[in-house]
C-alpha cells in the first residue's frame, strides 16, 4: 500500500480477476486483512490436496471456497485462504515480477537480517530444524511436491504455503518484533512507515467474535471475547477475556499466534516483546490457557 501496488480500498476481484462470484468478490485487502472477507475459516480447500505452490493453492481457493456472508459483517479467521490470496496479490503487483518467496526475502528477512527464516528449509538449518508434533491436534495434511511424506510441507527446501511452514527462530522472530515495536524500523532499516503500524495495531472489527475462537470458547465454557482483530495482527484488547496474549499485557498489545505453536508480541505501553516458539501443538483451549499463563510470567519477570 505504501508503494502505490494497490489500496487497501481495492476489491481483491480487481487484482485476482478469477476470484469471482457475489459476495466475495466484494470483498477489498481490508476485510482480507481483517478476516471479514465473508469466507468461512478452511485450513483446506480439498482434503489431501498439495497446496505448497502458490500457483496451485490460488486456484484452489478461487474454485472451491465461496462466501458464505456479505464482507465486513462477520469476522471467521481463514488463513489458508486469506494469506494465499494477499500473496497473489503481492505477487501480480510487484513491478518486477518477483515469485512471493523472492518478495518475502528481498523485502522483509533480508533487511531485518532474519538469516534463520524463511518460506522453506534451507539444507544449512536442516540439522537445527524440529518438524511440528501435529498430534492429531490438527487433522489436515501438509503435502509437498518434493517428498511422499503427508506432512511433508515441513521439511521441504521450497515452500510457497504464506499461511503455514515457514522456519525460523526466536532470535529470528525477536528481530520482527523489535521493527513493529519501533515503528517499523529496526537498526536503521525501514519496513514499514510508523502510520501503517499504528493503522494496523488498531482494531477494526468491532464487536464481532472471531468464530474460531467463538467455537473454542463455546467448548471450553468461557466467555466467547471480541475478535480484536487489526490489520493482520490479533490485539489484547480491553477487559480481561481468557487470551493467548496474557492479562497483566497493555489493552494495545499486538501480535500473532500460529497454529497452535507460535505466539509473539508487542506491548508498547510497556516496551516489552515476547516471541515463543513450541514443536507440540496442544488442543486450542489448552494452548490458550498456556500461552495466556507465559505471557503473564514474562510481564511480571521483566517489570
Amino acid at each position: 500500500v505504501e508503494l502505490g501496488w494497490f489500496a487497501l480500498t481495492d476489491r481483491m476481484s480487481d487484482i485476482v480477476p478469477e476470484f469471482t462470484g457475489a459476495p466475495r468478490d466484494r470483498a477489498t485487502i481490508f476485510h482480507f486483512l481483517t478476516h471479514t472477507t465473508g469466507m468461512p475459516g478452511v485450513w483446506e480447500p480439498r482434503a489431501g490436496g498439495t497446496y505448497d505452490r502458490l500457483a496451485d493453492a490460488v486456484t484452489a481457493v478461487c474454485e472451491l471456497i465461496p462466501g458464505a456472508v456479505e464482507p465486513g459483517t462477520r469476522c471467521d479467521y481463514s488463513p489458508m485462504a486469506n494469506h494465499v490470496l494477499l500473496a497473489e496479490a503481492l505477487r501480480r503487483r510487484d513491478p518486477a515480477g518477483r515469485d512471493i518467496r523472492r518478495i518475502v526475502q528481498e523485502d522483509l528477512l533480508d533487511p531485518l537480517g532474519m538469516v534463520d527464516t524463511g518460506l522453506g528449509l534451507r539444507p544449512e538449518l536442516r540439522e537445527r530444524h524440529i518438524v511440528p508434533d501435529l498430534r492429531g491436534v490438527v487433522p489436515i495434511t501438509h503435502r509437498s511436491h518434493e517428498n511422499d511424506d503427508p506432512q511433508g510441507l515441513f521439511v521441504a527446501e521450497r515452500n510457497e504455503a504464506t499461511w503455514v511452514g515457514a522456519s525460523s527462530t526466536a532470535a529470528d522472530l525477536g528481530r520482527l518484533v523489535d521493527m513493529l515495536n519501533g515503528e517499523g524500523t529496526l537498526e536503521g532499516a525501514r519496513v514499514l512507515a510508523p502510520p501503517t503500524i499504528r493503522l494496523a495495531r488498531t482494531t477494526w472489527t468491532g464487536d464481532m467474535p472471531n468464530e474460531l475462537y467463538r467455537t473454542v470458547a463455546l467448548r471450553a465454557g468461557y466467555a466467547v471475547p471480541p475478535a480484536s482483530l487489526g490489520l493482520g495482527f490479533n490485539l489484547r484488547g480491553s477487559g480481561i477475556p481468557v487470551h493467548q496474549m496474557g492479562t497483566l499485557t497493555s489493552p494495545s498489545t499486538f501480535g500473532n499466534y500460529g497454529a497452535g505453536s507460535v505466539l509473539f508480541w508487542v506491548d508498547p505501553e510497556l516496551d516489552l516483546t515476547f516471541v515463543a516458539l513450541t514443536a507440540g501443538l496442544l488442543p486450542q483451549a489448552e494452548n490458550i490457557a498456556r500461552f495466556q499463563q507465559l505471557s503473564d510470567l514474562a510481564v511480571g519477570a521483566a517489570q
